[in-house]
């Protein structure tokens, strides 16, 4: 077996992988960069309304599946 053929292996099949696959690694920066500022937080009110808006995003990754 050459490596192309190996290699191509690995390649989905599927072609909505890669958009699926883009959407989510944005969900997870914006996820990140709230869990950062919730981190940095110290307004309780402030704590609930990122933990809402985490909780969310994360939720957009099992709707879109």
């Amino acid at each position: 077996m050459n490596i192309d053929r190996f290699l191509k292996f690995f390649v989905p099949k599927d072609h909505s992988f890669f958009p699926l696959f883009e959407s989510d690694a944005q969900n997870l920066v914006k996820a990140s960069e709230l869990l950062k500022e919730l981190l940095a937080s110290a307004d309780v009110v402030e704590h609930e309304r990122l933990y809402k808006e985490i909780r969310d995003i994360e939720h957009i990754g099992r709707r879109d599946h």
